[in-house]
């Protein structure tokens, strides 16, 4: 793993946590949450800080598997933001 990988890996962690504090993020990432976070990235320069982008993330993440891009994750059942 280079200096950016692992650097990339503590900001994707950090997001999470900050947005899910008490969760296991090892799970989330591992969950689906990961590819969530990392998509909304690429996106918009930045990480989901709010229930709404987290929300939108999800959104945006279920657009681009629908489209056959991503393998589709359940991601409902690990988010209290999104509707199950």
């Amino acid at each position: 793993m280079t200096d950016d990988d692992l650097k990339q890996n503590q900001e994707l962690r950090a997001a999470i946590h900050a947005v899910f504090p008490d969760a296991d993020i090892d799970t989330f990432i591992d969950g689906g949450w990961g590819e969530v976070f990392r998509l909304f990235h690429a996106a918009h320069d930045r990480y989901p800080i709010t229930h709404e982008e987290i929300a939108q993330a999800a959104a945006e993440y279920r657009r681009v598997a629908s489209s056959g891009n991503f393998f589709p994750i359940d991601l409902g059942r690990m988010s209290p933001f999104l509707p199950q």
